[in-house]
């Protein structure tokens, strides 16, 4: 490999990995968009933890409901028995999610 092949590929690896969404985080997005009715974008956690995904499934999740002029509602998404339930956390908050 090339001198910059070790660093491109993991690079790569990361943008790949990051537009793809799990099970877990679609149906907790699914769950906040019913709550919420959202007119913009649903972003959730990862429902997978520890490095690289080697840890416990996730049963919370962060998820931002994206209103405009760049800023969220925050909602916290827990999930019990294969049901959501969700709540509030912050109104126009910023859009960042933390890593999980």
């Amino acid at each position: 490999m090339s001198r910059g092949g070790p660093a491109l590929l993991a690079v790569a690896l990361v943008l790949l990995a990051a537009g793809c969404r799990d099970a877990a985080q679609k149906a907790a997005a699914d769950a906040v968009g019913k709550v919420a009715r959202p007119s913009g974008k649903v972003d959730c956690t990862s429902g997978r933890t520890g490095n690289f995904g080697g840890g416990p499934r996730a049963t919370v999740f962060v998820c931002t409901v994206h209103v405009g002029g760049g800023v969220c509602d925050r909602y916290l998404a827990r999930e019990r028995s294969h049901a959501f339930t969700v709540r509030l956390q912050a109104r126009r908050a910023d859009c960042f999610l933390p890593g999980s």
